[in-house]
């Protein structure tokens, strides 16, 4: 990506710069990758200094294999180093890159060229990236002094590929107040279709730049400019609303898709500054649409379609509100298509540039028998001072042979990666064969990518004809993966949370859930969180011994794996993990209740607090429970041991934690009193109970094993409200015998498991009584 510079005048400067640091200049940049051979790729580096910054700028490159290749080879050094000044000026006016006394802070263009065998294999793939310090201090957006990182990734194809280029110099400047639509001039020598997508900037290699609130990727200059890249095309948009003061930094990548195929992506790093620098000048240069055109068909306001041998003509002109001012407009384009001719209408001996209050352009082409895809960029500049107001424009000609460029397909369906749908184009009947830029030649093809897609029809008598169609890249897969369970088979059918962490609250928050397949792959499409973390909920009746785990095979969420928006897509693959003690027959219950500093009052219960029993015995997990509405955990099927109460809670801590024990003389332990402070999870050992309180309370069953009918016996040692429940051994309510108001004294309840539908087997008895709990243990037979 690039980032440019900042030259303004000297208050704008000094309100904006203060006592920026001589070492933040760097304001731009981006690298291009040139096939010269089938072995040496060529990578062209341009990096861009502020002027009045430090000098010098690091030209390294760093080559990482993104599969099981070799890096590269260089073969020699670097080029010897050009140094351009690229301030877009008008001729009267200086900067600091020739007059340290000038008011303007100009800008220099480094460039390098290294030449690279990539002697391996087709398919290998590269990411290739650049660093070094620092971004400008005059930065309003928030990354003021941040590092500067350039990441692109390339593709060796089995032909000689060359990676996107760019025509002209990053956008770096903007008059507050007026709108602008600027062309990336990015072409690809190869053909290859390309897509415009906005990105995040970078400190490094892997970390964004640091946004200050209001700013991110698709709001570089924050809520006063409306900032939008066309996908297709590559103008860049900038509306102000209303066209505050910011210096901003904008990132894009280009990626190159051949033949719906994804092969490079290309990345731009521009900064942006707006300011009040265009003095009087109250408007941008405009350019026309296409008007008296002949020999090609109109697809757009700037796309056309035309047949191979034809002669090609069409006009175009540029105004501007300040010419009545006194100001003229320069229209030019970049000579793109070599054979073609660019002159002013009515005085064809004005060549390539017309100048005027309102020039008119024609230009004139002999299209050739080669069908393809040809474009030329637009530019129209006003002489303003010291810095000119300009719009660009790309325009786009389709050519095909003998019966042109028409609507030769038929589009149905929605390229969808979520919902696992594709696009269909089907051609029209009537013509003898098809041939597509996938290299099919059937009727019809089944699109299951971004990019342009192109189909050569013939007719019967041999006429050729050239359509094309334009997808898209749909809702992303942000992040997807498969999940195994703790014996390593396929986590089926069974729920995927996307955990968000909200620093505001110190919470952890569901953002979306997936189910995965047969196979135990899930995905999540166009995640819209900086920070996400990845969590298998396994259900207790498919998978008794798997517990809910994070990526990457962790319980609790401070060892969970986090994963930030700038590693999208990526794919993260993990275990569940082991959790039930299969034959025990212990029980461990309590409540979580508010303790200090919460948000409610001390000792009320706490719903909805994932609490992990890790046996200390096994050394590993051994249960996992939510407290209910009631703030109530249970953990059941325990064997022996010690064990530890770990909180699923961010910031509160995961060792300095509650330890109890169960043994032989006693399995069962209820009614603890957990007490979650904000920091820590506290077991709290009761000091007084008062007479008649609580431990007056006495229960039984008999016959315990129960072979037909058993009776609960139940003393109170006052009126209270009782709940009485059976649960198995995984902790699941099967029966809830009472839930009523009963006065003190004796009272007995029937257990008809047969009536009930319980099979033989372990169960347990819970008891609520007031707010004491109780657990008994009984077997049906």
């Amino acid at each position: 990506m690039f980032k440019l510079l900042y030259y303004l005048p000297a208050l704008l400067i000094c309100s904006l710069i203060g006592t920026s640091a001589m070492a933040s200049h760097q304001t731009g940049g981006n690298f291009n990758v040139e096939c010269i051979s089938g072995c040496t790729t060529r990578v062209h580096i341009r990096l861009y200094r502020d002027c009045s910054g430090a000098s010098g700028i690091s030209n390294a490159l760093t080559f990482t294999p993104l599969n099981a290749c070799a890096a590269p080879v260089a073969l020699g050094a670097y080029s010897t180093q050009v140094t351009t000044e690229v301030t877009p000026i008008c001729p009267s006016a200086s900067t600091w890159c020739t007059n340290p006394s000038s008011t303007i802070y100009g800008i220099e263009e480094y460039y390098w060229y290294r030449d690279y065998s990539f002697c391996a294999a087709p398919g290998c793939s590269y990411e290739i990236s650049n660093s070094s310090c620092c971004r400008n201090g005059i930065i309003t957006s928030g990354a003021s002094n941040n590092g500067f990182a350039l990441t692109s990734t390339y593709t060796i194809q089995p032909t000689c590929n060359s990676s996107p280029v760019f025509t002209n110099t990053p956008l770096f400047y903007a008059c507050a107040g007026l709108p602008y639509q600027i062309h990336q001039g990015a072409y690809d020598p190869d053909g290859d279709s390309l897509v415009y997508v906005l990105n995040s900037c970078y400190d490094s290699g892997t970390t964004p730049v640091t946004y200050s609130p209001g700013y991110s990727p698709t709001s570089p200059l924050g809520a006063s400019w409306n900032v939008t890249l066309d996908p297709a095309t590559g103008i860049l948009d900038l509306t102000p609303n209303p066209g505050n003061i910011e210096v901003g930094v904008l990132c894009f990548m280009v990626q190159e898709y051949r033949n719906g195929v994804l092969i490079a992506q290309t990345m731009r790093d521009m900064q942006i500054i707006v300011g009040n620098f265009c003095g009087t000048a109250i408007g941008v240069p405009t350019i026309s649409p296409i008007t008296n055109l002949s020999g090609a068909t109109a697809l757009g306001p700037y796309t056309l379609s035309a047949c191979g041998g034809s002669t090609l003509c069409f006009e175009l002109g540029s105004t501007d509100v300040d010419v009545a001012t006194g100001q003229s407009v320069t229209l030019s384009w970049d000579a793109n298509i070599p054979t073609g001719t660019f002159s002013e209408v009515g005085n064809p001996s004005v060549q390539n540039s017309i100048t005027g209050s309102s020039p008119d352009a024609q230009f004139c082409w002999s299209v050739p028998n080669t069908p393809g895809t040809y474009r030329f960029l637009v530019r129209a500049e006003d002489d303003g001072c010291p810095f000119p107001l300009y719009r660009e424009q790309m325009i786009t000609i389709h050519v095909g042979s003998g019966i042109g460029l028409f609507n030769y397909m038929n589009v149905s369906g929605t390229l969808d990666y979520c919902a696992g749908t594709t696009q269909t184009l089907t051609a029209l009947p009537g013509f003898s064969s098809y041939q597509w830029s996938t290299g099919a030649t059937t009727a019809s093809i089944q699109v299951t990518g971004p990019g342009a897609y192109y189909l050569t029809v013939t007719s019967a008598s041999g006429c050729v004809g050239l359509d094309t169609h334009v997808v898209f890249p749909p809702a992303p897969i942000d992040i997807d993966g498969t999940i195994l369970d703790n014996a390593n088979a396929p986590l089926a059918n069974q729920r995927v949370w996307l955990i968000v962490y909200d620093f505001s609250t110190n919470s952890l928050n569901l953002g979306d859930s997936a189910m995965t397949d047969g196979n135990g792959y899930y995905k999540f499409c166009s995640v819209a969180y900086d920070t996400v973390y990845v969590k298998a909920a396994p259900s207790v009746g498919s998978y008794p011994n798997d517990l809910p785990t994070y990526a990457d095979t962790a319980v609790w969420w401070a060892n969970a794996r986090p994963v930030l928006y700038t590693q999208f897509p990526i794919t993260v693959n993990f275990n569940t993990r082991l959790g039930a003690n299969p034959g025990g027959i212990g029980f461990i219950g309590g409540l979580i209740t508010q303790g200090a500093n919460k948000t409610d009052a001390p000792g009320d219960p706490m719903p909805g607090v994932p609490i992990i029993a890790y046996s200390h015995t096994l050394g590993r997990p051994a249960g996992y429970s939510v407290s209910d509405a009631n703030g109530y955990v249970a953990f059941y099927f325990l064997t022996p041991g010690t064990y530890s109460f770990i909180p699923d809670k961010p910031g509160v801590s995961v060792t300095n934690v509650p330890v109890v024990t169960l043994d032989s003389q006693n399995m069962v332990m209820d009614s603890l009193d957990l007490r979650l402070h904000s920091t820590y999870l506290e077991l709290v050992t009761p000091t007084a109970i008062a007479p008649g309180g609580v431990k007056a309370l006495k229960w039984n069953v008999h016959p315990n094993p129960i072979s037909g009918n058993g009776t609960v016996s139940i003393d109170l040692p006052g009126d209270t409200q009782v709940r009485l429940s059976v649960h198995d051994v995984l902790g699941r309510e099967c029966l809830l015998g009472l839930d009523a108001n009963l006065t003190a004294g004796h009272h007995e309840w029937t257990l008809d498991p047969q009536r009930a539908g319980l099979k033989a087997g372990t169960y347990f008895l819970r008891l609520k009584a007031g707010e004491s709990l109780r657990t008994l243990k009984v077997v049906i037979w």
